[in-house]
């Protein structure tokens, strides 16, 4: 499966240090640090795999597991608590979307570069240059910020300030669950949006699966003891198994405004994304709280 993602490595878009104070009053400032982290293709196709569209849970031997808003507020730092991003004016292909583009940016592409409604990476990179200058202008810097976030919320970049009032966590994880519920399908070839939040979850989750075991090992400790030291292969016995619990040792030491949504992060309802409405479910993985998983009730998103 093909996993649609900017490669790190190529990166076409550079930050500057002025475009921080934009990014933290738009909400993005947490997922811009991460940037630059090179995905798992494999990692992230064989959870796909496992995905039950019919639960928004992955299946695995340990039980339902899944990605919770809990997740994306300490993993992305983005706000999951705030207004919902929903609109009635989005501009489908053409004219209309080429003037809310040049509204916001003041150029706009030329209307046969657009492929449907989606502008060309291209474009955004072409109206600043790769390092910024000296003497850049606010409109310049802010423009450039403007261009680190997916087009598709083009509408909602008009104010970086009231853009961070908007849940953004609660839209990733609704377009992660609809990507899942699509990529999970036979035939289906790629999946896309936020696939940095699925492979930290995995990495916290199942932590055998991260660049950096911190698992239990699989052989029997006492019998090694005071022992010659083990070759370096040793480092790979570890237990495969579900850690619930990740952030317990380590939840009260964040900073403030990545718990700023604790109090919903068992909210049961729906996760609204503009024209994606996706359950966000957290009854069914209890354990991933510190609560007994009880039975949960019959639904079907």
């Amino acid at each position: 499966m093909r996993c649609r993602h900017l490669n790190p490595n190529k990166e076409t878009i550079r930050l500057d240090r002025r475009m921080i104070p934009f990014l933290q009053s738009s909400g993005f400032h947490g997922v811009a640090r991460l940037s630059a982290l090179q995905l798992d293709w494999s990692l992230l196709s064989a959870l796909v795999e496992r995905w039950r569209p019919e639960t928004h849970t992955f299946h695995l031997p340990m039980g339902e597991v899944t990605v919770t808003l809990q997740d994306v507020g300490v993993l992305l730092g983005l706000p999951i608590d705030g207004r919902a991003l929903i609109a009635d004016d989005i501009p489908g292909p053409g004219d209309a979307l080429l003037e809310l583009v040049a509204s916001i940016f003041g150029c706009a592409p030329e209307l046969s570069r657009l492929n449907g409604a989606r502008i060309p990476l291209s474009f955004f990179t072409s109206l600043t240059p790769h390092y910024l200058s000296e003497d850049a202008s606010l409109d310049e810097v802010r423009n450039r910020t403007r261009c680190c976030i997916h087009p598709m919320y083009l509408p909602f970049l008009r104010d970086l300030d009231t853009c961070g009032q908007y849940a953004w966590g609660a839209v990733v994880l609704a377009f992660l669950y609809r990507e899942l519920c699509k990529g999970c399908k036979k035939g289906k070839e790629e999946v896309a949006d936020c696939l940095l939040l699925l492979q930290l979850w995995a990495w916290e989750r199942l932590p055998t699966l991260a660049t950096i075991p911190t698992a239990m090992r699989l052989h029997y400790s006492p019998v090694w003891d005071g022992q010659l030291a083990p070759p370096y292969g040793d480092r790979w016995l570890f237990y495969l198994f579900f850690k619930w619990e990740p952030y317990s040792d380590i939840i009260d030491d964040l900073p403030a405004y990545y718990l700023t949504g604790r109090h919903i992060w068992r909210y049961r309802g729906p996760l609204l994304c503009i024209f994606i409405v996706e359950t966000h479910v957290p009854d069914r993985v209890a354990r991933q709280f510190g609560m007994v998983q009880s039975i949960p009730p019959v639904y079907s998103t």
